[in-house]
């Protein structure tokens, strides 16, 4: 035994998709987690030796079975630096590595222009290919870079939701964003390393790992956080050579709840009007299973999505509301979107968007004093994606979409 002093929120983060589960992931991207809330646990199960012995105390050692583990860990939403406009095209980052592993489903292009008599609901495209229906993407508004749902296309045109707040202007930009939604079959696994700097002999690497929850809370004044936790199905631990050395974020700065535009009304309802939230948080159930086995890795030979109906949920807290036991009683199919504006380094406007487009409020609405105020809370469920026309793909029925651009 050698104990140290090592300063626990001192450290260095990696991940990567893996190509072959359990075996480390060929690309592993630098990560940036909210520091000091990453949690390691690793484990191996201990099998009892019950040989027979002459003496009453006489304890065998274990067997040691299968390994195991969990790691937990926040992280900031963020932006790539520079939006993607017609000249810039994504890059893998390793925000995009750890969504990939909880939805399955990505989505993203470089973007293109306008074309001529833009609405503000109809959208001309010079290249139409590079958007899909289901997706959000950003329109350059009077108000600057604005998010809406891509819910129809022609062969030139993309039909949005809600409506923009002004018409786009022929030759305007029309920006891409990262786009994750569930697909039904996900096979995706992430390796997880971390080291703490005061000690080369403090590195752990997780493989094999799926995504048991995924939480995202958006607090007012208070910066978004990304809430991960995995399942691993093997594990090292000990010197592994991890980089510790200083490195800078790749991505945007985080995000604040300031200024957040949130709509929440009836799927009827076409316009964009602002419904004022306290707070909203959101709850993905991933879905994801190990495929067991005698042999394998650790006695898997990889995971599979079984999933539940409901993919995510909402829990919305707002000031009373005459007409929130009216739309539980009536079962209305309500649509909830949550969008995030900040500025970039270049002063351009650019968004995070968290968008159930159909969801019910299940369970009675709760009702509770807030400093002398009448408070409401709400819990919705998310339904197939049913203000999309022409569905044909899991982008297209996704019952969550989380966007970044």
């Amino acid at each position: 035994m050698a104990q140290v002093n090592v300063k626990s929120k001192i450290a260095s983060t990696f991940l990567g998709l893996e190509s072959t589960f359990g075996t480390t992931a060929s690309s592993l991207y630098r990560a940036f987690p909210v520091a000091g809330t990453v949690e390691l646990a690793h484990s191996q199960t201990e099998i009892e030796n019950e040989t027979e012995s002459a003496r009453l105390y006489d304890r065998k050692n274990t067997v040691r079975g299968l390994k195991g583990g969990t790691v937990k860990f926040d992280m900031y939403p963020r932006v790539p630096l520079v939006a993607y406009s017609g000249s810039n095209y994504p890059s893998e980052n390793y925000q995009q590595q750890a969504l990939k592993a909880v939805f399955g489903g990505h989505q993203t292009s470089t973007g293109s222009l306008a074309g001529g008599a833009p609405s503000t609901t109809v959208i001309p495209v010079d290249t139409i290919g590079y958007f899909s229906r289901g997706q959000w993407a950003l329109f350059t508004t009077t108000a600057g870079l604005e998010p809406a749902l891509v819910i129809s296309s022609s062969a030139t045109a993309l039909t949005v939701t809600p409506a923009l707040s002004s018409a786009p202007a022929s030759g305007s930009v029309v920006a891409n964003m990262d786009n994750f939604y569930p697909t039904e079959t996900n096979t995706n696994t992430l390796t997880f390393q971390h080291a703490k700097v005061d000690s080369s002999d403090m590195q752990w690497t997780y493989k094999g790992c799926k995504v048991n929850s995924f939480d995202l809370k958006i607090e007012r004044d208070k910066e978004i956080v990304a809430s991960f936790e995995l399942e691993a199905k093997t594990w090292t631990t000990g010197s592994q050579s991890i980089a510790v050395t200083y490195a800078t974020e790749s991505l945007g700065a985080p995000f604040a709840a300031v200024g957040v535009s949130c709509s929440f009304q009836s799927t009827a309802t076409t316009t964009r009007v602002h419904y004022p939230l306290e707070s909203v948080t959101f709850k993905v159930t991933p879905g994801m299973m190990f495929l067991e086995e005698l042999g394998g890795v650790e006695g898997a030979t990889g995971v599979m999505r079984t999933g539940e109906r409901t993919f995510a949920e909402a829990t919305l807290k707002f000031r009373a509301d005459t007409q929130a036991d009216f739309n539980w009683n009536a079962q209305t199919d309500m649509q909830l979107h949550v969008m995030v504006p900040k500025l970039d380094s270049n002063g351009v406007r650019r968004w995070m968007v968290a968008s159930i487009p159909t969801c019910q409020i299940v369970g009675a609405p709760k009702w509770s004093d807030a400093d002398g105020r009448l408070i409401c809370e709400v819990t919705v469920k998310s339904k197939l994606n049913g203000l999309v026309a022409g569905q044909s793909s899991d982008l297209s029925y996704a019952p969550f979409v989380l966007a970044h651009g």
